[in-house]
């Protein structure tokens, strides 16, 4: 049997996250897709590990994903007209390319859900509107559509899940 765990990640990770963010984002322009998820500069990487926001996937030992779990901010808050307490926004899930179709960005996202029900906490993450191969991703693992908001010339999708 396979074995894969979820961990935060450490400093010692950065690069990894760093080229992943390339890769991720090569595929998606080599797709067609306009979203940007990428590249992710070391600094930023560097702060959201130091401030034990970021978690990464592993298959039997070696990291193949990675994403950002970090406190919604006042501003999203705002945006998305949803209460600032309680709540964890998730983004820059991304997953080794060549990995796609074994279910780790599924399983990776579960973690965390299952992390954030044990401290009775929700998670809130976006997608362009456009994406509905993401928007049926978050809605077959339990997150609702909270609502489509206009952002800078195109629309997002925010989606909310809580364990109540």
């Amino acid at each position: 049997m396979t074995k894969i765990i979820v961990r935060p990640a450490q400093p010692a990770d950065s690069p990894f996250i760093h080229d992943l963010s390339v890769r991720v984002q090569d595929a998606l322009t080599r797709s067609g897709s306009l979203q940007e998820i990428g590249p992710i500069p070391l600094p930023i990487i560097d702060q959201t590990i130091g401030r034990g926001c970021a978690y990464l996937i592993a298959v039997e030992g070696e990291p193949v994903g990675s994403v950002f779990l970090e406190p919604l901010t006042g501003q999203q808050s705002q945006n998305w007209e949803l209460p600032l307490h309680h709540h964890q926004f998730l983004s820059k899930l991304m997953v080794d390319p060549d990995q796609r179709g074994q279910q780790l960005g599924s399983r990776l996202v579960q973690e965390l859900q299952h992390q954030c029900s044990a401290q009775g906490q929700s998670i809130v993450l976006d997608c362009w509107a456009g994406n509905d191969k993401l928007r049926q991703l978050y809605t077959g693992l339990g997150f609702q559509l909270h609502g489509v908001f206009t952002e800078d010339d195109y629309q997002i999708a925010v989606f909310t899940w809580s364990s109540s």
